[in-house]
């Protein structure tokens, strides 16, 4: 919550939303500051503290958040369709580009009632399109360079050890 400020916290509205629908386990990972903010879970909904994404994601099916950097990035890693409803400028551009790639679904601020977050969230984990679109994102930021290996190449040529153009 270091960033959004209580009322831009989506968690408790999306575990209600999502709930009483028998298909979908409902996990929210939060931190343990957020924890209270979520209150009394409904049945059928567990919570998560301090936890890293990296350890939660690899099993789910689909991640619903504001769309900050680390869980938008960590959900691509693990190939994870998103459904994001941003809350601050650089949420939007983060969920413009998952739109874009097909890699989940976008909702502003006052789409995401209960009832559509329920509807969007039902079809990123039934239709296959957004898992493909995601599992190929996935696989191209795993062929990409690690930031370590830019920077040498960088260095080199900047020390001019290394021709760009060959």
């Amino acid at each position: 919550m270091a960033k959004l400020d209580e009322s831009r916290f989506l968690a408790p509205a999306v575990v209600r939303a999502l709930a009483g629908d028998p298909g979908l386990d409902v996990v929210a990972a939060v931190s343990e500051a957020q924890r209270p903010l979520l209150g009394a879970l409904p049945p059928g909904v567990s919570a998560v503290v301090g936890r890293s994404l990296d350890d939660i994601l690899p099993g789910c099916d689909a991640v619903v958040a504001h769309g900050g950097a680390g869980t938008v990035l960590t959900a691509v890693r693990h190939a994870v369709p998103m459904l994001l409803v941003p809350q601050l400028p650089d949420h939007t551009g983060h969920a413009s580009r998952v739109l874009a790639t097909g890699a989940g679904d976008v909702l502003t601020r006052d789409q995401a009632d209960a009832a559509t977050l329920l509807d969007r969230t039902r079809w990123l984990v039934s239709d296959p399109a957004p898992r493909a679109a995601v599992g190929a994102l996935s696989e191209q930021m795993r062929a990409a360079p690690a930031p370590a290996e830019i920077v040498e190449r960088l260095a080199a040529v900047a020390a001019g050890t290394l021709n760009v153009r060959s």
